[in-house]
């Protein structure tokens, strides 16, 4: 591209831009010889079709042509008039102080900005202002008006006159009038023609006409230069009709729009009077005789301004590479989805040694016959290890196939259930062999890696006890290895209270390592610490036998005696369970809902496709676009903001954005803001992370330089995952804007706001950046309190459709921008519904496995008098101790790793989720309790006590 680029060499008219020669000759002899007569002036003539040339334009030329070019700045004077200082204003101030009108306004004069000389080689010059004021007087501002003025004024030398004029920007949409005084150095001469213009065919002299007969220092204005008369102009605001006089009219008929007034460039181009952030020139001249031919001088022009080319837009891009980069996504869901997937991967190799283990605990008769035969430990190990990897090996294959299902699935879901993450179903599901491959490598070797540690516990037995069907040694700890996992799991518990610590204020992803660290190691610690409470024998287990009896609550030291008969089995059992209630209990509350502070209490949002100029805040504005119709708009507050239309860098956006859209905040947001701020019935936006003074702080200007960064505020998820800045504090953000790099600096942080996806700073340096943004095309509106808001869309609809107005509900929006994160909080939860999966099976391997090794026990329980009915009491029981203390572990974790999210956002917890799903969870439970109840009760006491 950067080859192509070099090669492309824009036209002038591709830049919106006319070179014309301009020339006037006097004829003295043949009329049909184009070089006869007197020249009166003779250059050629830059301007641009959008009326004013921009600064980056008018500066390559500057840096090009070193002085051989004259700018101009063409601008239009409501009314010119003569002044007189009053009585009062003894001091001559004419400048501020009180004066008096001396004659009649003069309405609708071009005003010209020109150099001390027409350009180079100018025969006729601006008269020298020294010849006609004093020292004292070439203190102020002065200027030179020509002969026709000076007589409708009857004004000379050294008199003031007073011009009024719209500023050259709208502010809110209404045009702001001011005035400026100066003194006139001099009055230049003007010939009159014999016969006016027509049409498009020029005025005709019978004597020489003067350079400033010339028109052409007024570009051609569509509606203006075009008309027969003032009184037929297409003007952007309302014209006085009654101040025009007969004067005014022939005055236009015989020179159209001749300057009447000229002032020094540089006193017009000031921001003061004419110069404004769009441009400070209208036209650029360039003496004839300087340049050999017009080709000559369009090829120097054209060769200056390549530097402007991709500023233009003119510039080829890498469309591949920026495709493959913005395909990369805003969000890193693989990291997401792996990290959530932790938890899931840790239940199922829970789950992998818990069924292991009850295979193996019915196959200990086989093994110790194998280790009293001389097969030693090790050889044990590794028969039952080759036997377990064809096992393995069988489920990798299988999982492979059910985990592209559940991909597939999670694709068809996104386009159809959860097509509000995406915004449009454009997905579709592939795999490489590669990453198949990978995948089953790791789940196959960590699954023998949990069954290898599994085997050495088993294989340690002595024949004997695998003879008698024990395939596990008692796994209670001394006294000081119990110690040793409290501390350690004080120093986890520690270790998740400072990574919560540490993510305090944080966004993005290093919120979610925080939470997600911080979830696992309490998991870790609660784990650990109930494994020594299970460890723990009770001086009066003996007294639990003898209240068995005494109703159902006897049976509560009994079945805690039970689960804790084998501690790591129990536990295995309890972390399967405190996961898959982690995730449902955490993901649960991440859900957010559409709340007034998302929307500041503006209840409707809209965007134009077309600038607006006119203030819709304004009721006269209301009345004259919609007369009677504008009935709901009254009372309804609009603020209109500036906008730099860019790529859409929310959460409905999948790829990665170079150029998001800007909006200017205007300082009346801010008015709005704090007035609200003490009425508890409205709203204001809801701040993630806010800097002293809101919204105030956008109010710093700055270049956009590295070392002078523009203020903006985010939506704290538009800076975590679409700018990938950090989102805090001060944090910095660099964007691409054509050719310009452009830096920012966040100032504040929005949480779940309608305004995600754009950046905000202010409008000073709004106007700044982008003086080619004119308008207003982003609106902010709350409805009058007895206004429907329909009508109040409806209204504002049909008053500005030409310029595309779309009225949307800001409840509406936001339900759609936090759909998109809601919908991915449920593709997690379904990791959680795997886990709870997962913690089913657990729970029954656990369970039968109890049942089995005590298949003896409990029929010597019947045989002494238990009931079938007090035995199955008592395996609930269990099961429920188990289930209970599983979800405590997980809901607890969860709480703990959530309490500064929500008390930083002030999230409001949704409950409801959670304890439907937890309600799952209970049920499931009892599943498996009346699975492991029915074990139980289908062998006979004699065939129980016979078991071996």
């Amino acid at each position: 591209c950067s080859l192509v680029n070099e090669q492309l060499r824009p036209t002038l008219e591709d830049y919106g831009l006319k070179l014309e020669r301009i020339s006037q000759r006097f004829p003295t002899g043949d009329k049909t010889l184009p070089d006869s007569g007197e020249t009166i002036y003779d250059y050629y003539q830059l301007t641009s079709d959008q009326l004013i040339l921009d600064n980056a334009t008018v500066s390559a030329i500057d840096d090009r042509f070193d002085g051989r070019q004259s700018p101009l700045l063409a601008y239009l004077a409501n009314t010119v008039n003569k002044i007189v200082a009053e009585a009062s204003n003894t001091a001559g101030d004419m400048l501020g102080g009180p004066v008096a009108v001396a004659s009649r306004r003069v309405p609708y004069s071009i005003i010209v900005g020109v150099p001390d000389a027409l350009g180079q080689g100018t025969p006729h010059p601006l008269p020298d202002p020294s010849t006609a004021l004093t020292t004292q007087e070439l203190r102020y501002p002065y200027c030179w008006i020509n002969s026709w003025l000076a007589e409708e004024l009857q004004a000379s030398p050294q008199d003031w006159i007073e011009f009024f004029y719209y500023e050259p920007e709208t502010i809110d949409g209404r045009e702001t009038l001011r005035q400026t005084r100066a003194i006139i150095a001099g009055i230049v001469p003007l010939t009159e023609p014999q016969q006016g213009f027509v049409r498009n065919r020029p005025a005709v002299y019978t004597k020489p006409p003067t350079i400033y007969n010339d028109p052409h220092f007024t570009p051609t204005v569509p509606g203006l230069t075009d008309k027969d008369s003032i009184a037929n102009w297409d003007a952007p605001f309302k014209l006085d009709l009654e101040l025009i006089q007969p004067a005014d009219d022939k005055y236009y008929d015989l020179y159209r729009l001749t300057p009447k007034l000229f002032l020094p460039y540089q006193v017009a181009a000031r921001p003061s009077l004419f110069g404004s952030r769009f441009g400070q020139a209208t036209s650029i001249r360039f003496p004839a005789e300087e340049f050999s031919s017009e080709a000559e001088l369009r090829e120097q022009i054209e060769s200056a301004l390549l530097a402007n080319r991709a500023l233009k837009g003119f510039q080829f891009e890498p469309v591949r590479q920026k495709l493959l980069k913005s395909a990369a996504g805003t969000t890193p869901f693989d990291m997401l989805f792996l990290s959530l997937s932790f938890f899931v991967i840790l239940a199922a190799l829970m789950l992998v040694a818990l069924l292991f283990k009850l295979g193996i605990s019915q196959r200990a008769t086989q093994l110790g016959l194998l280790a009293a035969h001389g097969f030693t430990a090790q050889r044990i190990r590794g028969l039952l290890l080759r036997e377990m990897a064809l096992v393995a090996l069988a489920g990798t294959m299988l999982g492979i196939a059910l985990g592209l299902a559940y991909a597939w699935a999670m694709i068809a879901a996104l386009e159809t259930w959860w097509v509000g993450a995406i915004s449009s179903p454009f997905l579709s599901f592939s795999f490489t062999a590669t990453s198949l491959a990978m995948g089953a490598a790791a789940g196959l070797l960590i699954s023998l890696a949990t069954i290898y540690i599994s085997l050495r516990r088993i294989s340690r037995q002595t024949p004997l006890r695998l003879l008698r069907g024990e395939s596990e040694a008692s796994t209670n700890s001394s006294p000081p290895l119990r110690r040793g996992l409290l501390i350690l799991a004080a120093a986890v518990a520690l270790a998740a209270v400072g990574l919560i610590v540490a993510g305090s204020g944080q966004s993005g992803m290093a919120r979610a390592g925080s939470f997600f660290g911080s979830g696992m190691l309490l998991l870790m610690a609660g784990l650990l610490t109930l494994h020594c409470a299970l460890q723990l024998r009770s001086k009066a287990h003996g007294k639990a036998s003898r209240v068995a009896t005494a109703g159902a609550g006897g049976l509560w030291p009994l079945a805690w005696r039970a689960i804790q008969r084998n501690p790591l089995r129990s536990s295995l059992a309890l972390g399967l369970l405190s996961v898959a209630s982690f995730l449902i209990a955490s993901m649960s509350v991440f859900h957010v809902a559409p709340d007034p502070r998302g929307y500041g209490g503006f209840n409707l949002i809209a965007e134009s496709s077309q600038p607006i100029f006119e203030d819709l805040a304004s009721h006269s504005v209301h009345t004259e676009q919609l007369g009677s119709a504008a009935a709901p708009l009254e009372d309804a507050v609009i603020v209109s903001l500036r906008m730099k239309p860019g790529q859409d860098a929310s959460c409905n956006n999948l790829f990665q954005v170079e150029q998001p859209t800007i909006l200017g905040i205007p300082k009346r947001l801010e008015q709005i803001a704090e007035a609200r701020r003490p009425r508890s019935g409205l709203a204001t936006f809801q701040w993630a992370v806010e800097r002293s003074g809101g919204w105030t702080a956008l109010v710093a200007t700055g270049a956009g330089t590295a070392d002078d960064p523009i203020p903006v505020i985010l939506d704290q998820n538009t800076a975590a995952w679409s700018l990938k800045q950090g989102a805090s504090l001060g944090a910095p953000t660099v964007l691409q804007y054509g050719p310009r790099e452009l830096h920012f600096r966040t100032v504040g942080l929005l949480a779940n706001s309608v305004l995600q996806g754009k950046l905000l700073i202010g409008e000073a340096n709004f106007k700044t950046l982008f003086p080619e943004q004119s308008g207003y095309r982003f609106f902010m509106i709350h409805s009058a309190e007895n206004a429907n808001p329909a009508d109040t869309t409806a209204a504002l609809e049909k008053g500005w459709s030409d310029a595309g107005l779309d009225v949307t509900s800001s409840r509406a929006t936001l339900q759609q921008l936090l759909g998109v994160q809601n919908t991915y909080i449920s593709a997690f939860q379904s990791l959680g519904a795997l886990g709870l999966l997962l913690g089913t099976f657990g729970l029954i391997a656990v369970q039968l496995r109890s049942v089995w090794e005590r298949r003896r026990e409990l029929a010597l329980m019947q045989a002494v008098g238990f009931s079938k009915r007090r035995i199955a009491q008592l395996l609930a029981l269990e099961t429920l101790l188990l289930l209970g203390g599983g979800l405590l572990i997980g809901c607890l974790a969860a709480t703990i790793a959530l309490v500064p999210y929500v008390l930083e956002n002030g999230t409001r917890l949704s409950l409801l989720g959670p304890l439907v799903m937890l309600a799952g969870v209970l049920m499931v439970g009892f599943i498996a309790a009346l699975v492991s109840v029915r074990a139980a009760m289908q062998k006979s006491v004699l065939t129980g006590l016979r078991a071996e």
